[in-house]
């Protein structure tokens, strides 16, 4: 009779245990979604802000006919190409 009081005991532990042990913390969840959403809607802000610069960048060069499409027999220097800003171009590599 004193074990199966002390099984029926340790089946009752066993399922407390069991039951306290699979409490979720809505805390942590709610902390990582917004850590998700802040750091998505600064990605978008990055994106948009490096695609603005690479449009103004390749307007520029578009516009002073550097853009590229063409072989040059040297690299070539444009000064005063944006102001504060040295561009040269090399056929094997591009914009440096």
């Amino acid at each position: 009779m004193k074990i199966k009081q002390l099984l029926f005991a340790f089946a009752m532990l066993s399922l407390a245990i069991g039951f306290n042990s699979c409490k979720k913390n809505n805390e942590t969840i709610s902390e990582e979604f917004e850590n998700t959403f802040e750091a998505s809607g600064n990605q978008a802000v990055s994106d948009n802000l490096t695609e603005d610069a690479n449009d103004m960048f390749l307007q520029v060069a578009d516009e002073n006919n550097i853009a590229g499409g063409f072989t040059a027999g040297g690299p070539v220097i444009v000064n005063d190409f944006i102001p504060c800003a040295t561009v040269t171009i090399t056929p094997l590599s591009g914009f440096s």
